[in-house]
């Protein structure tokens, strides 16, 4: 910033941060310079700031015991565009930056002419099949078209429910009584304002469900005693060392169970593979589908720890609808047997996993269906 009155400032004084508070969606930061200044009007410039800053929110006001005001104050943002070629002032890792992107993009040029080279050789040797097949005298050669389908878990949770608290309420009005009078300042701001609060005993596991995420998170349960309804939204996840995230609460009724996950274990590997056979019998013309899951379990602990952990393991088996489908869940080639499986098909382990262990788990089930059946 300078004092100068001229035209031209000088170059800007700084102007370190000295409080910042965070909301929602935002953050209100304060900077505080020491100025000496001379009477009269005088042009100066503070700086630099973020870009990003928003022009409508800035402020500034002097806080010294003499008469004084400010006139005007603006962000005048400033962009000087990089040359297409490194640069003399670049750092060795930019210039290691620009260095792989023009390798890479001599890597997919020569991947792009490898692919079309491939594509022609494909036609040639369509055409080439065809020609054969004809000139043997089977006629115009028939292709064989084969559909492949893929069914793909998209959903692998709950999302996360952007905004304030409170952005479901389950479908009907929900009326919240707060205990005292609060009075919100019409700063832009949010606040929160205290409803309830209640205590109840958490129960914690480490749960895993590998067809929909290969991690294992920590997901604590508890009973909704508040008395009313707790709505959908973001809530602060706090441990006894404090402050460690943010999770999605649901819709939870009163007296139902409240679910929250506190994130995943970096020190958890689990890898699923699967494998299914078809085979059709005689007699009957029914289908039948063998598949096995296989799910590898691993623990990578520090040394000094000694502790058993139970991972709860869920995986999914089909349940049918329909007389003419059947399934039957394998218990004597499944490895080990499931410690349970609810109606919904969702068969379940307690894995017990050492310090370094490991444990591999095999579940078998197979699917029948009728001839009338398609889509299998």
């Amino acid at each position: 910033m300078s004092t100068s009155s001229s035209a031209e400032p000088t170059a800007p004084l700084p102007l370190p941060v000295t409080a910042v508070t965070c909301t929602e969606d935002r953050a209100h930061v304060e900077r505080t310079a020491t100025l000496e200044l001379r009477p009269g009007t005088q042009r100066m410039r503070l700086g630099p700031v973020g870009a990003t800053a928003v022009d409508r929110t800035l402020h500034a006001e002097l806080t010294a015991g003499f008469p004084a005001r400010v006139l005007d104050v603006r962000i005048v943002r400033v962009w000087t565009p990089r040359g297409p070629g490194p640069a003399d002032d670049d750092s060795p890792l930019r210039r290691r930056v620009t260095s792989l992107e023009e390798e890479r993009l001599v890597l997919d040029q020569r991947r792009d002419r490898l692919r079309a080279r491939g594509d022609a050789l494909g036609r040639l040797a369509a055409d080439l099949l065809r020609e054969i097949g004809e000139g043997a005298g089977f006629g115009e050669a028939e292709r064989d078209h084969v559909d492949l389908r893929e069914e793909e878990i998209a959903d692998l949770g709950p999302a996360p429910v952007p905004g304030l608290p409170g952005v479901d309420d389950g479908g009907e009005v929900r009326v919240l009584h707060a205990p005292d009078p609060v009075s919100v300042p019409s700063d832009g701001r949010a606040h929160r304002v205290p409803v309830s609060s209640f205590t109840t005993a958490a129960r914690s596991e480490y749960a895993c469900a590998p067809e929909l995420s290969p991690l294992v998170t920590q997901v604590v349960r508890c009973d909704n005693r508040s008395g009313h309804a707790l709505l959908a939204g973001p809530v602060d996840l706090i441990r006894g060392s404090g402050f460690v995230g943010r999770g999605t609460l649901e819709f939870t009724a009163p007296g139902a169970v409240v679910e929250l996950a506190f994130g995943s274990r970096d020190d958890h590997r689990v890898v699923r593979e699967t494998e299914e056979t078809r085979d059709t019998a005689g007699l009957t013309q029914r289908t039948v589908l063998t598949r096995t899951v296989r799910l590898h379990l691993s623990r990578f602990s520090a040394p000094d720890e000694r502790d058993d952990r139970v991972v709860v393991v869920r995986e999914r088996v089909p349940v049918s609808e329909v007389s003419a489908v059947e399934v039957r869940l394998r218990e004597e080639a499944c490895s080990p047997a499931p410690d349970s499986v609810d109606a919904d098909g969702i068969v379940r382990w307690d894995v017990k996993l050492p310090p370094g262990g490991r444990r591999t788990l095999t579940l078998v089930h197979e699917v029948s269906a009728s001839s009338k059946v398609t889509g299998l």
